[in-house]
């Protein structure tokens, strides 16, 4: 496909067509965790697939903005909560520099979620207890990851989830 067919294709495409529900600003909950629990609730019920993920931007040692899908774990008067691996590239990013930015699209109710701040690293007591009731399919992809690092060969995930499981 030619870039120009491919420029118009994408300029063909709808976007944020709705209809979608008026957004009453002023009848927003007090806290921004207040209300992300609203919005987080109506995009549950509108059935947004994947409604409790999201992009965490940060920067690399360089300063090139890095961007990845995480799945939210929980939200508390702490702000909003995500499992990394300390060892990955986000793990080590947050770690020169704790800015980070995170972003929610649910497109069915045609919103968006920004939200920038620092991230600081949980207690380890608190992390452990969050890996211990997570579903054990869930822990063992987080065993076998290696978050970010570029697989060897196409069988090094597949082996790597096979010796986790044992």
């Amino acid at each position: 496909m030619s870039v120009d067919t491919l420029k118009n294709r994408l300029r063909s495409l709808p976007s944020l067509k709705g209809p979608f529900a008026e957004v009453g600003m002023t009848c927003l909950p007090g806290t921004p965790q207040q209300a992300f629990g609203l919005w987080l609730h109506e995009a549950i019920q509108e059935g947004v697939k994947e409604h409790h993920a999201m992009t965490l931007s940060t920067v690399d040692t360089d300063g090139f903005p890095d961007a990845r899908v995480l799945i939210l774990k929980n939200v508390d008067d702490r702000g909003w909560h995500f499992a990394i691996k300390a060892s990955s590239s986000k793990g080590r990013q947050l770690e020169g520099n704790p800015r980070a930015a995170l972003t929610f699209y649910w497109p069915a109710l045609g919103r968006q979620i920004r939200l920038r701040g620092h991230a600081i690293a949980l207690p380890e007591a608190e992390c452990a207890d969050d890996f211990s009731t997570r579903p054990q399919g869930s822990k063992i992809s987080a065993i076998a990851s290696l978050q970010s690092e570029v697989l060897a060969t196409p069988d090094d995930l597949s082996r790597r989830l096979k010796e986790a499981r044992l």
